[in-house]
């Protein structure tokens, strides 16, 4: 699978698979805040894509885009 920079508007950071909210972060890498914390501003708005189970930025994108429609993620 190759992840593209953003295409047309549609990327991760605007998917319903995409997850960067630090509390579900720091709950999908377990013990993650014994060395950092997901809210520390090196991740950025980086997050993990729940169809392929990979940590990504915001800007990649791939064929399996979905809109997202509900508040789940932190603003861009």
């Amino acid at each position: 699978m190759r992840y593209q920079q953003e295409a047309r508007g549609q990327n991760c950071g605007h998917c319903t698979h995409f997850r960067n909210d630090p509390a579900y972060l720091e709950e999908a890498f377990g013990g993650l805040n014994a060395l950092s914390s997901a809210r520390g501003s090196v991740r950025g708005s980086d997050g993990i894509c729940v169809v392929h189970g990979r940590y990504l930025q915001t800007g990649a994108s791939c064929p399996k885009f979905e809109q997202r429609h509900s508040p789940h993620l932190l603003p861009l």
